[in-house]
């Protein structure tokens, strides 16, 4: 596949700019809120990218475990 698996010309350039302080945030979902619909799944992606910027959504509940991070 041309995406995946990186590569380090790919990793390189994001390891220069993270250590500038350049957020990398790729759209990756998650199965821990147990998404039953491709709609499930990008408003998982949706709703992480806007907790990042601070912003408050309700495409998705929150999960409430130990050691959770912001967004």
């Amino acid at each position: 596949m041309r995406e995946t698996p990186l590569r380090l010309g790919h990793l390189r350039p994001m390891v220069n700019v993270a250590e500038v302080g350049v957020v990398i945030h790729p759209p990756m979902s998650s199965f821990y809120n147990k998404p039953q619909s491709l709609y499930d799944i990008v408003n998982f992606t949706v709703g992480r990218a806007l907790g990042h910027f601070d912003l408050g959504h309700n495409l998705f509940k929150l999960w409430e475990g130990a050691g959770r991070t912001a967004g």
